[in-house]
């Protein structure tokens, strides 16, 4: 149970494209081609994957077998149908995960962070799914063969070869930005496959590719078009605020002339002028500092009020 808590909260707490690389090292140390992701095919959030494999079999030689996994990061629960108009979607081109539609599907990964309640899935089915939840689902991201880092490494070449290109204290440095414990004198493949999903994306940002230009200027413009948004809808706010002139918007300037919000346009003028007489400088010339100070923020306070008042059409 403490390693399905852990991987729930992990998984939950990264962002989708380290999610993906996390995804794309896993099936590849299982010694898996990844043909194509895809994200958000059946419900927000979900990863599709396509995949391949040599695989030698008894009786029928060495030869290719093409997989699907579904990988959910949500509670799902996999019900008969379900699963049969998924079999059928991923064996047509609806779901388009190989450069040839008419492959046939060998076999279905279902991955899920949370435990997955397996009903009476359709009899044909049994034999052609795989469930991981859970624990599985832990130990098959990250109890990887270590002696296949080396396809791990053709897989992410530049980053490990950006990597490769750093002295040590540079490395120190750059895990230390990315919150990684770092291995003296070590390659990238050496980490944890979970430490490695987070070097390998920090790795991609530091490079100056087009793709990298281009997925910071996208970001960058996804940012700047939130931000006038969020202005225009402030703006909005305000507009409408001294649009119509509301008696709760204005209900502190009436307070401060100790009035009602009913009162008319001639009650408000001779409140203003009874207080602004009351709080006039001459009649505290007596008086000490502190109370003619008292009696200026008082009158400034009173006039503020007025004119607000005035702005808002009600004088």
């Amino acid at each position: 149970m403490a390693k399905y808590d852990e991987v729930k909260g992990f998984t939950r707490g990264i962002s989708d494209e380290e999610f993906k690389i996390l995804l794309n090292l896993s099936f590849t140390l299982n010694e898996f081609q990844v043909e194509k992701i895809r994200r958000n095919s059946l419900v927000p959030n979900d990863f599709l994957l396509g995949l391949s494999r040599i695989e030698k079999r008894f009786l029928r030689g060495e030869k290719k077998y093409n997989y699907v996994a579904y990988v959910d990061r949500k509670r799902h629960d996999f019900s008969d149908k379900w699963m049969s108009d998924f079999w059928n979607r991923v064996n047509s081109d609806e779901i388009s995960l190989y450069s040839r539609p008419d492959k046939e599907i060998e076999k279905i990964f279902i991955l899920s962070i949370d435990k997955i309640k397996k009903k009476n899935i359709t009899k044909d089915l049994k034999n052609n799914i795989k469930f991981y939840d859970g624990n599985g689902f832990f130990d098959f991201l990250f109890n990887n063969p270590s002696e296949n880092t080396s396809l791990a490494s053709s897989l992410y070449a530049e980053e490990s070869k950006k990597w490769d290109g750093m002295s040590p204290e540079q490395q120190k440095d750059f895990c230390e930005n990315v919150g990684v414990d770092y291995i003296k004198f070590e390659r990238l493949w050496k980490y944890s496959i979970g430490q490695q999903s987070k070097l390998i994306i920090a790795l991609q940002d530091t490079g100056n590719s087009s793709a990298n230009k281009r997925d910071r200027r996208e970001r960058e413009e996804r940012e700047r078009k939130e931000r006038n948004a969020k202005e225009e809808r402030e703006r909005q706010h305000r507009s409408n605020e001294n649009t119509n002139g509301s008696k709760s918007t204005l209900k502190k300037f009436y307070d401060i002339l100790e009035i009602s919000e009913n009162a008319t346009t001639s009650d408000i003028k001779k409140a203003y002028r009874e207080w602004i007489k009351f709080y006039h400088p001459d009649k505290f010339e007596s008086k000490s500092p502190e109370d003619k100070e008292r009696a200026l923020a008082k009158a400034k306070k009173i006039t503020e009020a007025y004119e607000e008042l005035q702005k808002a059409g009600k004088v």
